[in-house]
C-alpha cells in the first residue's frame, strides 16, 4: 500500500522503501497481464499476482527512488498541507518566520509539503495576497485565511481529479487550466474577480500569475 507526504508517494517493500514523485505528467496504473502498457511507460513493477504497476510519464519529469527507510524521503519535509492535525496556528508560526516572498515560501516543501506552482497562484489570488509580498509582513489573520484556502483548494482539486477519469477509468488530469482553477495562467487574461489584466513575474525561478488590483 502507498502512503503520501506532500507530493511524494511512498511504498514500504519487503526490502526497502520505494518513493515516487509524479512531476507534472506522471501517473500510475495497475495492469492485468493482458492489458496493453502505457504509451509512455517509464517503469514497470511486477506484482505477486502477475499484475504490474506501471508509471506513465510523457515528459519524463517523474522521479523514482529506492531507499532504506521512510525518513530518507520525509525527514526534511514540512507537514503535509492536508494533514488534519496541522493547524492554522502552526501554519502561521512556520510561515511568518520567513522573510522570502510568500509565493516562494508556499513552494518550499520544507515549510509545507504538497503545494505546487499553480495552486500557490490560485490560493494567493483568492486571499488577495501578492505573490511577491514578504511572508513575515502578512498579518496573522490573512495567513489563517491562506491556510484555510490552501486546504479547500487542494481538497477541491482532489475531488475534481477523482471525478474526471481517463478513458480507462483512472483519475488523470494533466491540464493546468481546467475547471479546478479560477486564475488563467496567461498574461493579459482578465482576473476572474475584477477583470483587470493579469500580470506575471518570476519569483524564485517560478512564474507567478497575479492580479495587480486584487492582490496586495
Amino acid at each position: 500500500a502507498f502512503g503520501r507526504q506532500g507530493k511524494q508517494l511512498i511504498a514500504k517493500l519487503d526490502t526497502g522503501v520505494l518513493g515516487l514523485h509524479m512531476g507534472m505528467t506522471g501517473r500510475l496504473g495497475v495492469m492485468a497481464p493482458e492489458d496493453e502498457s502505457f504509451r509512455y511507460r517509464r517503469l514497470a513493477l511486477y506484482l505477486d499476482d502477475e499484475r504490474r504497476l506501471e508509471l506513465d510519464d510523457v515528459r519524463r519529469w517523474a522521479m523514482v527512488r529506492l531507499e532504506n527507510d521512510v525518513e530518507t524521503f520525509t525527514g526534511r519535509m514540512g507537514p503535509d498541507a492536508l494533514d488534519p492535525d496541522f493547524t492554522s496556528a502552526q501554519f502561521i508560526e512556520r510561515v511568518s518566520a520567513k522573510r522570502s516572498p510568500i509565493k516562494s515560501v508556499l513552494l518550499d516543501q520544507k515549510v509545507l509539503a504538497g503545494v505546487g506552482n499553480i495552486y500557490a497562484d490560485e490560493v494567493l489570488l483568492i486571499v488577495g495576497v501578492s505573490p511577491s509580498r514578504r511572508a513575515d509582513k502578512i498579518s496573522a489573520g490573512r495567513l489563517e485565511s491562506l491556510h484555510n484556502t490552501i486546504v479547500g483548494v487542494l481538497e477541491n482539486a482532489l475531488a475534481f481529479i477523482e471525478s474526471h477519469p481517463d478513458d480507462q477509468g483512472r483519475p488523470y488530469v494533466i491540464d493546468a487550466q481546467d475547471d479546478r482553477m479560477q486564475i488563467p495562467r496567461k498574461t493579459g487574461a482578465p482576473c476572474p474577480q475584477c477583470e483587470t489584466a493579469l500580470k506575471s513575474k518570476k519569483i524564485g525561478g517560478r512564474t507567478a500569475y497575479y492580479c495587480p488590483s486584487c492582490q496586495h
